[in-house]
């Protein structure tokens, strides 16, 4: 445990642990490089991989971090708008988001209601499928369909 420690540096294993129990069975060295595919993704985009890690330690437990996690940033990327990134970027419910399916963010992220209704892009990730389509029903029902940096296409 003590090896495990050190490679997670100046977090506290203690409450890591009890959130992804799992990461025990991790070989220091998995945890290691796990932890700078993390930084070395999350350093291109102004995040802490070390606040993701202490709200979602079971980002760790990928087999392939930067795989898992690398197209989901950048998607959030892309199709958020500047002022939707800087909220997610500093929010504790982005390490939640990037547990979803690359599929999922997508989905969500590229459909709003085309009256321009917006709401944060954490709920429109997170919430139940009924609760996302009540939404879009509520607002007129018509989908805009979103490109890139959260610019409606047409």
């Amino acid at each position: 445990m003590a090896a495990l420690q050190t490679e997670l540096g100046g977090l506290d294993i203690g409450p890591l642990l009890r959130r992804a129990p799992r990461l025990i069975s991790r070989s220091p060295e998995h945890v290691r490089c796990a932890m700078a595919e993390l930084r070395a993704l999350t350093d291109t985009v102004g995040v802490s991989a070390e606040a993701l890690v202490e709200t979602q330690p079971s980002l760790l437990l990928y087999s392939s971090v930067g795989g898992a996690v690398g197209p989901k940033l950048a998607a959030l990327r892309a199709l958020t708008s500047e002022e939707e990134w800087e909220k997610l970027a500093g929010a504790r419910s982005l390490s939640r988001i990037l547990t979803c399916s690359l599929e999922r963010i997508e989905q969500r992220l590229s459909r709003r209601p085309a009256q321009g209704a917006r709401t944060g892009v954490a709920w429109r990730i997170l919430t139940t499928e009924a609760k996302f389509d009540e939404w879009l029903r509520a607002r007129g029902g018509k989908v805009e369909v979103v490109g890139a940096r959260g610019e409606g296409e047409g």
